[in-house]
């Protein structure tokens, strides 16, 4: 499944100030989460305002799994980009 606009981040927090403070968003889908976090998947993340050091929740929602992205690339619809999660023990 590819990504929709008609199922779109959410935005969770955002500062009042609107001073610096990132925003952090929630994301849900049934798609890999490489291909979630991969360049251009959200085609219109910058008309939502996703900036570059705000954080994304991401549920995959078959699974359940969730996983944490920073926001690293943020200059274009076709560049915005996620860093990977990091690896995780049990």
């Amino acid at each position: 499944m590819s990504y929709s606009t008609s199922n779109p981040p959410v935005m969770l927090l955002q500062s009042i100030d609107g001073g610096g403070a990132r925003r952090i968003w929630l994301y849900t889908s049934t798609d890999a989460d490489s291909t979630v976090y991969a360049a251009g998947y959200f085609t219109n993340g910058l008309e939502l305002g996703i900036q570059k050091g705000d954080i994304l929740f991401y549920v995959k929602t078959d699974t359940p799994q969730l996983y944490v992205h920073v926001c690293t690339v943020a200059t274009s619809d076709a560049a915005l980009a996620f860093g990977s999660s990091p690896a995780t023990s049990s």
